[in-house]
């Protein structure tokens, strides 16, 4: 059996691929292409939309939140206008499912596809 060597002293490793940085953030993280379809769902996006159902990749925003999405309506305007785009409390709700509020910035990246990059806020607390 090989045993990986360390690098020399003076040479570093390779660093890991850039989705595998996306991956480890803690932050949520979404890829979206100019149809408004997923194409990238960092694990921390996965769990704070876990009950949006069943995997996110490969559907639309309006799939997962419903034809009114406000997400939906935020990437376009960052699409089309070529800025980054922020608002605070925004609702993450869809058809069967409120899962709290967030802030939200929308990042265009070139080529049609845009970064959604989302905080969650801290529950309101009953009285």
């Amino acid at each position: 059996m090989k045993q990986s060597m360390p690098a020399p002293a003076g040479q570093c490793q390779a660093p890991p691929g850039l989705d595998r940085w996306l991956e480890v953030l803690p932050t949520p993280v979404l890829g979206i292409d100019g149809d408004l379809v997923v194409v990238f769902a960092n694990l921390a996006a996965e769990q704070l939309l876990a009950g949006a159902g069943r995997g996110l990749l490969d559907k639309t925003l309006e799939q997962i939140f419903g034809a009114e999405a406000p997400l939906a309506a935020l990437v376009r305007r960052a699409g089309e206008q070529g800025i980054a785009i922020s608002e605070t409390d925004v609702a993450l709700v869809g058809p069967g499912f409120s899962l709290g509020r967030v802030s939200i910035t929308a990042a265009p990246m070139g080529q049609g596809f845009v970064a959604l990059v989302a905080t969650p806020l801290p529950r309101a607390r009953p009285h």
